[in-house]
Order: C-alpha cells, then structure tokens, then sequence
C-alpha cells in the first residue's frame, strides 16, 4: 500500500472516528502500522494533513493492555495492564515492536510499575544520550613533536 493510500485511509479514519464500526478491522489495520512505522511523523511528512489516528490504537501483549510507552532512539520501555489478573508489567520492545516483548517486570501495584517504567524510560535516555555524546565528541588530537 503507497503513502498516498495510507493518507486517504488516515482521514477517512479521523473524518468517521467516532462513527467506526469494525473495532477490530482498525487495529489491525493500526497494528500493521505500528509494525510498518506508519506513524504520524511519516504522513506529515509525506501530507499537510498532520494526522494522528494512532491514539486510537489498543495495544495489547499477552493479555496486558499497553497503557504507556516511551521510545527513545531504537528503543521503547512500555507499561501493560492486566485487569484480569489485577496486575501491571514493564517489557522492553522497539518502537515498531517487531522483536516482541521481553525483559518484563511484573507487580501488584500501580506506584511500583510505574516507578520501575520511569527508571527504564530514564536507563533508555541516558544511554541514547551517551550514545550521542560518543557519536559527535571531537577527535583527541596527538601531541606532536
């Protein structure tokens, strides 16, 4: 599918957002997004539309509804939600979540998840930051004689 059907899709999604029928049909279609890195980002670069239907998008891994996520670099912390199990998790995926869910951290408790999300949002900016550091610091040069 082109940028150009995406676009179309996009706002006739936004246009009938609140009249929309097949739940289920949109988030696969928004999955497949997702997947794709078919983002608000990329359409408004591609159209003036400046659309953004993924928050639309009811994300679930194994049970766990994504409630937060935060992406940094190549990198996404997300927190889930289980309310049948009355319980919340943290996984590490990637922004298109394409190499799954893994590193998660379950707890009872909303303060706890959360706590630990925000420790891991904050492992991703520190790296990604000395990543960058690394990347653009200036070459040493050598004493000469």
């Amino acid at each position: 599918m082109s940028l150009e059907c995406h676009d179309n899709t996009w706002c006739n999604i936004d246009e009938w957002r609140d009249e929309l029928e097949h739940f289920d049909g949109l988030q696969t279609y928004l999955s497949y997004c997702q997947r794709n890195d078919i983002n608000s980002n990329i359409m408004s670069i591609y159209s003036n539309n400046h659309l953004n239907i993924m928050d639309m998008y009811k994300e679930n891994n194994a049970g766990y509804d994504i409630i937060a996520s935060t992406s940094i670099g190549s990198h996404t912390i997300v927190l889930g939600y289980n309310k049948r199990k009355d319980e919340y998790v943290t996984w590490r995926t990637s922004p298109n979540r394409n190499g799954g869910y893994d590193v998660g951290f379950y707890y009872t408790n909303y303060k706890d998840a959360f706590k630990n999300y925000e420790g891991r949002c904050n492992d991703i900016l520190e790296n990604h930051l000395s990543f960058e550091k690394n990347k653009i610091k200036p070459k040493e040069k050598g004493f000469e004689r």
